[in-house]
């Protein structure tokens, strides 16, 4: 059997390749991409039998991946930096996972399990269900790749995200920071679906922390904790529509 590894964290892939050299002989290793076109690429040079596919690829999801294969002869572990959330929206499409960081256990089982039947409509399922289970916010949780490792925080806790170049800084409730290897595009695709809003270039925000608007210089909100974040002017028109439909 085949396998690639679909990563765009370094000490992920890293550990998840170890993993296989060392646990299943009978798994062929063949390499690695991180980022849309190279994985369709390396999927077509190997034609590999599985594939362990982030979630989340660079600023793009794994599904724009699967939108633009022509087809799929393979089989699919997804992994995932979810908690509870994404999960339970994974068991119900019938469709392997890995929750990050993975454990060695958790990995023999999935593999163990491989259902050779998940195709498109399974997938289609599995967005489906993870929209449907936004209502779950206050269990939901998301591991955040630092350089020491990961921190892993419930997602209703971060009131905004801010850009520095390829890296993104979490400010938390609690007023802590945490500065991760990802870009705010990036950011913005994991947590889109839980009320959080690009409100600039350099901004994503928390909707349900938003007290305060402010006309002044095209558009300025205040944050919980006393933030303030300036809205963009091409931005404005969509921040004003959400917001009014904010319970706070």
């Amino acid at each position: 059997m085949k396998a690639i590894i679909l990563e765009d964290e370094k000490h992920q892939q890293e550990l998840l390749q170890d993993m296989l050299y060392q646990h299943f002989k009978h798994i062929e290793y063949v390499g690695n991409a991180g980022d849309i076109d190279s994985g369709i690429t390396l999927i077509n040079r190997t034609k590999p039998d599985l594939v362990f596919l982030d979630v989340i690829l660079g600023e793009n999801t794994c599904f724009e991946l699967l939108d633009r294969l022509k087809k799929r002869d393979f089989d699919i572990i997804f992994t995932t930096s979810f908690e509870k959330y994404a999960v339970k929206a994974f068991r119900l499409a019938a469709i392997d996972y890995l929750l990050k960081p993975i454990d060695i256990e958790e990995l023999k089982t999935a593999i163990l399990k491989l259902n050779k039947k998940a195709g498109f409509d399974d997938i289609g399922f599995l967005m489906k269900n993870m929209q449907s289970l936004n209502e779950n916010l206050d269990s939901a949780r998301i591991a955040l790749p630092t350089q020491m490792g990961f921190v892993i925080v419930l997602i209703n806790e971060i009131i905004r995200c801010e850009s520095d170049n390829n890296y993104t800084t979490f400010f938390l409730k609690n007023g802590r920071k945490i500065l991760v290897s990802k870009t705010l595009k990036a950011c913005e695709n994991i947590l889109k679906d839980f009320s959080f809003l690009r409100v600039h270039n350099t901004s994503l925000i928390n909707l349900n922390y938003v007290k305060e608007y402010l006309k002044e210089d095209g558009g300025t909100v205040i944050m919980e904790g006393g933030f303030k974040v300036n809205i963009s002017r091409r931005r404005k028109d969509e921040f004003l529509r959400l917001f009014s439909n904010i319970k706070l």
